[in-house]
């Protein structure tokens, strides 16, 4: 006898603080929203919540209107409104978003008061330290000229050299596009 098909209400996902969702909105796994003391957050109905997003209100309300799509590992922190229709992309961050209805924010944006930045692929000269300075003093789309690495084609492994020796270090790659992705504005230390 087969197993029946668990109701999308069913899932572990996480609420803390003042939260309400609407019984049609599906939230997957992984999913976390919290509010702080004296914050609301808002889920519409129809609304669609990715795996592993975050919501973290702060401040005021944070609305998510009917018919909204978030992928993947979104993250949405302060207050603020996403509009009814909206897509956000996979592994954006929207700070004190302003999105109105029917706008899409493609995979990897930062969203930030209104402002839009997205990851664009490098040279490979620029991915070797994980910045890219504008070359013709232009931001191209950033607020301080630095633009985060985008994910090298390697299998993880990265050598490293000490005291003339060459030695394999696994998932530096990994740990180095983690660091970017916390902190996209970070400059370099060499």
């Amino acid at each position: 006898m087969q197993s029946p098909l668990h109701l999308i209400s069913h899932t572990h996902y996480c609420c803390g603080g003042d939260v309400t969702i609407d019984p049609t909105a599906a939230i997957a796994a992984g999913v976390v929203l919290q509010a702080e003391a004296g914050s609301q957050i808002v889920i519409g109905a129809n609304a669609c919540l990715g795996a592993g997003v975050v919501f973290q209100a702060r401040g005021g309300v944070l609305r998510v209107e009917d018919s909204v799509s978030l992928g993947a590992s979104a993250l949405v922190v302060g207050q603020g409104k996403i509009g009814a229709g909206a897509c956000i992309g996979p592994a954006s961050t929207l700070i004190d978003p302003a999105i109105g209805p029917g706008e899409v924010v493609a995979a990897g944006s930062l969203v930030a008061v209104g402002q839009v930045s997205t990851v664009p692929s490098q040279p490979s000269s620029a991915r070797a330290n994980g910045f890219a300075q504008a070359s013709n003093g232009a931001n191209n789309g950033t607020s301080n000229g630095f633009v985060a690495k985008s994910r090298p084609e390697t299998n993880g492994a990265a050598v490293a050299q000490t005291n003339g020796q060459s030695k394999q270090v696994y998932g530096r790659d990994q740990v180095n596009q983690l660091l970017s992705n916390l902190f996209p504005h970070r400059q370099p230390l060499n």
